[in-house]
């Protein structure tokens, strides 16, 4: 009898993964998890071939696996927007099965790329940074939805600046998840203006679906319990994609610095911190070895921080987890929820040999997200 993830209770599923687990070779690299999240897979599969056999009787049709395996553009409900090319390589490589394209739709010029994760329809989109502020992306926006009139959840996936402090101990390769902690951070974003030492806030973000709320809440539950998937999904995905390993591999932790406010990067021609002072580093407990994942609201500005003095003074008067400039005209006009892989500590000394690697924790956090919401 096959079982349904959404029917168990969390007792049962912890029931169900210790059976697993003492049936299992433990020479077999295989966990209880992965093979939960087979069998709801297969199970999906089965139901939906199963409900279109019916269908095709109750017509005078005949129906095949092959048929089935074209979805329409009222199919996919979930919208992935990435902002530049490496954000758009590592969501695609995150799918665990990529649809091919459909014939557009009249007025939409957008180049999507269709897949599905954990059982969700996915629409991914890359957005240059470039063309916010021109309007080009809110009509990309708009005929994406006219186009896949039935997405229901919407997530901004990609990189930005860290901002760590006492409270959170933020490095690079961590996860951020646009999270409110209190009413003036209603969507989990604040858009604010920097001039000089005043923060002036201008704005929040409409806050996600009551349903994507209910599986970050789940999700965070779970992580107290287990450990995230994150490293497994990323690892999956370089296995698939064997030439993406060299660029999106976890980079030496050595390499994660975080210097003193007030020092800048020496080298104004290249990224890399050799010729800066090791002295001027803060020091801090050694690396956890895997990334963590902080909920709280990020900070939106037009301006790029770029400087750790500019950074702690914002800090002093709102309490963000990272800052984001690239998608600052997209959020306007999409509602959604926003989740950034950190590559820099929002000042000057910014190695983009992390980029890679942060925009693979993201992608990989939005998929475990995903695997927590019930696909239609």
């Amino acid at each position: 009898m096959a079982y349904h993830e959404d029917q168990l209770s969390t007792h049962e599923m912890q029931l169900l993964e210790q059976q697993i687990d003492d049936d299992l070779d433990p020479d077999s690299g295989i966990t209880a998890r992965e093979v939960l999240e087979d069998t709801s897979y297969i199970s999906r599969k089965a139901k939906r071939f199963a409900s279109e056999v019916l269908r095709s009787h109750e017509n005078g049709a005949t129906v095949s696996l092959d048929t089935i395996s074209r979805p329409t553009h009222k199919d996919y409900t979930v919208a992935w927007v990435c902002t530049n090319p490496i954000e758009l390589a590592v969501a695609e490589g995150m799918l665990d099965e990529q649809h091919p394209a459909l014939p557009p739709i009249e007025n939409d010029s957008n180049t999507y790329t269709l897949g599905e994760v954990k059982g969700h329809k996915i629409v991914l989109i890359c957005i240059a940074a470039g063309t916010m502020e021109t309007g080009v992306a809110s009509t990309a926006v708009s005929a994406m939805l006219r186009s896949f009139p039935n997405i229901r959840i919407r997530l901004l996936v990609g990189i930005a600046g860290g901002v760590p402090n006492l409270r959170r101990d933020i490095r690079l390769g961590d996860v951020v998840v646009g999270s409110p902690i209190s009413s003036s951070a209603s969507g989990g974003v604040i858009l604010f203006n920097s001039s000089g030492d005043s923060i002036v806030e201008t704005g929040t973000l409409e806050t996600p679906p009551r349903e994507l709320r209910n599986a970050l809440s789940t999700l965070q539950a779970g992580h107290i319990r287990r450990e995230p998937e994150i490293p497994r999904y990323i690892e999956e995905m370089l296995e698939r994609n064997p030439t993406m390993r060299l660029s999106f591999s976890a980079p030496d932790p050595e390499g994660d610095l975080l210097f003193q406010s007030e020092y800048e990067h020496v080298n104004k021609v290249s990224h890399s911190c050799l010729e800066c002072d090791p002295y001027r580093v803060i020091a801090r407990p050694k690396h956890r070895g895997r990334p963590a994942i902080h909920y709280g609201p990020i900070g939106w500005t037009r301006s790029r921080i770029d400087s750790g003095m500019a950074r702690d003074a914002i800090v002093h008067q709102t309490p963000i987890c990272s800052t984001e400039q690239e998608a600052m005209g997209l959020i306007n006009f999409f509602p959604c929820l926003v989740i950034r892989g950190i590559w820099n500590y929002s000042d000057s000394h910014r190695n983009a040999i992390w980029q890679y690697y942060a925009a693979a924790t993201a992608s990989a956090y939005a998929k475990e997200l995903l695997g927590t919401v019930h696909p239609l």
